[in-house]
């Protein structure tokens, strides 16, 4: 029809303005890239002859691929163990889609939000200092049914592994919480001190048992 005639050269005319004003003797190599960017048929793609290979026909740009940041396997939001241990010590995760996430509960030895306090964070508002101290904490409140209440709970932070205890929490599983002991940085426990560079305490003070206090000593 007279319509289909009428669409079918304003199309041509389209294609011969983004080939240049010389029409197919001077191609615009700029919108040929364009229009080739996708998947083509094989032996009509920029790098043209027909093969066995899928992605014949591809162009290859650099800002068509995704930054490789996404490419790697992160841990969930806010996880610094595994969601079985800590569940089994009373800090519980959540399923967000199809992704199981810890949930960012306050720090032990602080007050809990306030009930009357929204407890969805809006998405600016994620990369907030608070926000950010939320997901960093290794020291999270802990929930724990009636059959975990035993005393795997409470020494949690002393029964940890020896490359992820702190020296709080190293110092407070010796006698006098550690105090006149040497202390030397290892790769594990039985280690042998051979760097000249230790620590011998002297005073600990706890304000919480076993994660926060002072220690007063002298360093060699």
């Amino acid at each position: 029809t007279t319509k289909d005639l009428l669409r079918a050269m304003a199309a041509l005319l389209k294609c011969m303005r983004r080939l240049g004003p010389g029409g197919l003797s001077k191609p615009n190599l700029r919108s040929l890239a364009r229009s080739a960017s996708g998947w083509a048929s094989p032996g009509h793609g920029m790098y043209g002859e027909p093969g066995p290979d899928p992605t014949n026909g591809r162009a290859r740009w650099h800002t068509m691929d995704g930054p490789s940041w996404k490419e790697k396997e992160h841990p969930p939001y806010g996880a610094h163990n595994t969601q079985e241990y800590d569940e089994q010590h009373g800090r519980w995760w959540w399923q967000k889609k199809e992704v199981f996430r810890p949930k960012l509960y306050t720090t032990i030895g602080k007050h809990a939000r306030s009930p009357r306090l929204s407890r969805t964070i809006v998405r600016w508002a994620g990369n907030t200092p608070n926000f950010r101290k939320l997901k960093r904490d290794v020291y999270r409140k802990r929930w724990p049914k009636p059959d975990q209440l035993n005393y795997r709970l409470f020494a949690e932070f002393c029964l940890k592994e020896f490359n992820k205890r702190s020296l709080l929490e190293t110092a407070h599983t010796l006698p006098l919480y550690g105090a006149g002991c040497k202390f030397w940085r290892a790769p594990d426990e039985n280690h042998p001190e051979t760097k000249g560079q230790y620590f011998v305490a002297d005073q600990i003070e706890y304000r919480l048992r076993p994660i926060r206090g002072d220690i007063r000593g002298t360093q060699y």
